[in-house]
């Protein structure tokens, strides 16, 4: 590839960043809150309660010793 073909291609890629991914992040961005950050002075808390089913985590044969490594 040339020198001009490599500046082209490279200035042709920013400007195509900065005219369509970074106006459609933006929009995303003011439409929701994914990660839910904005005050609810009404929620009396904001952890999250960690539920786990016990029966999915155990091995099948109890007697055999055998037990998941995260247990």
């Amino acid at each position: 590839m040339s020198l001009v073909g490599a500046a082209i291609s490279t200035l042709f890629m920013g400007a195509a960043y900065y005219l369509v991914v970074t106006p459609a992040g933006l929009i995303v961005k003011l439409a929701r809150d994914p990660l839910r950050r904005r005050w609810d002075a009404r929620a009396a808390s904001y952890w999250d309660e960690l539920h786990l089913d016990r029966a999915a985590h155990e091995p099948a044969d109890r007697d055999s010793g055998i037990r998941p490594h995260w247990l």
